[in-house]
């Protein structure tokens, strides 16, 4: 295991209070905050997501919304102004009660200039980039780096780790990129990627450990964080994340490995009675470096029909690399693999 792959140096505090108005103020934030989320511009974006079958799906439309319609940035505001962090962790407790919700899940913030807007403009691409500032300025400005994952950075080890992949990742792009060694970018990337999703993952469960020994101080929980992480780290690529490259793997045959992970995934939609599964794929295209991000879903109807259930990949997104900031595309980059471990845990953690 790699030497940034450290536990989180965090400390949580109990999630309940002696106070008797603790939790009413506690329910109110949340309720505000759900306001506040509820107000994103999706609607206009939903309309035109085709087929109209995944405008159910939150987590896809929000990943989808992001990718296009968002200024992705590395931070927003302090992080002790950050609401509900631990969100994800009380959705992984009650997975039977609620529907996780990605959007509860990051920090944004809507510019003053962006409430007059058109939302009507769901091509794919590059938004966040445009050279007109005027229109930079409008856009919803959210951080990559999931609440859970930034609202202790002041002491984290964790978070500075995460910053420092951006640069690794960013400084890979501005040694090959001039040279358009797309491949040397893929190799590089790989690697990087295998290590941060560790990172990731056990920076999830150290926390995730705090919770439960919060929540739960009547029963001895203790996890085996190893050995979890492993079986964590072996679901993310077995079932939810995968890169490839078009050296090594055509565009079908990407498309092919995404609907085999849909496959992987049908004992769980029958078993659990989920409406969607969801995964994440990103397909380099070594000889014009071009970068397409795709999602892979699993659809069951409610209907007791012949195509009750049903497989899609679908492209969320396309970054030719020569034609945008480094910055950009890592932070794009960063983002979708937060995405994907973000689903693997909320969907993996309760059965562990």
């Amino acid at each position: 295991m790699s030497k940034d792959k450290r536990l989180a140096s965090i400390s949580l505090q109990p999630v309940a209070s002696s106070c008797g108005n603790c939790t009413e103020v506690q329910d109110l934030k949340l309720h505000n905050l759900r306001v506040e989320l509820d107000c994103l511009p999706l609607k206009g974006f939903m309309s035109n997501i085709c087929p109209p079958t995944f405008r159910d799906h939150k987590s896809y439309v929000f990943v989808l919304y992001c990718l296009n319609q968002v200024d992705l940035v590395t931070e927003l505001r302090d992080s002790t102004k950050c609401h509900h962090p631990l969100q994800i962790f009380k959705d992984c407790q009650l997975i039977s009660l609620v529907q996780k919700d990605f959007v509860h899940y990051f920090q944004f913030r809507r510019n003053k200039e962006g409430d007059n807007r058109s939302d009507s403009d769901t091509t794919l691409v590059n938004v966040a980039n445009s050279k007109g500032s005027c229109y930079n300025s409008q856009l919803l400005r959210m951080s990559i780096i999931p609440r859970i994952c930034s609202f202790d950075k002041p002491n984290s080890k964790t978070y500075k780790l995460i910053l420092e992949y951006a640069n690794r990742f960013e400084t890979v792009l501005t040694k090959f990129g001039p040279e358009k060694d797309f491949t040397k970018i893929y190799a590089n990337w790989s690697k990087l990627i295998e290590s941060f999703n560790e990172l990731i993952l056990q920076d999830l469960l150290a926390k995730w450990q705090q919770w439960l020994e919060l929540t739960q101080p009547d029963t001895t929980v203790h996890l085996s964080i190893p050995n979890v992480l492993t079986k964590l780290a072996m679901k993310l690529t077995q079932k939810y994340f995968t890169f490839q490259h078009s050296c090594n793997c055509s565009v079908d045959e990407f498309t092919t490995i995404l609907l085999d992970k849909n496959s992987l995934s049908l004992f769980d939609v029958f078993r659990e009675t989920r409406n969607y599964e969801l995964n994440f794929g990103l397909w380099l295209d070594s000889q014009n470096g071009i970068l397409i991000f795709t999602n892979g879903i699993v659809h069951m109807s409610d209907k007791i029909t012949s195509e009750r259930l049903k497989s899609f990949v679908r492209p969320a997104h396309l970054l030719v690399l020569e034609d945008h900031s480094n910055d950009e595309i890592v932070k794009k980059l960063m983002f979708f693999i937060f995405s994907a471990i973000l689903q693997c845990f909320t969907d993996e953690i309760p059965n562990c």
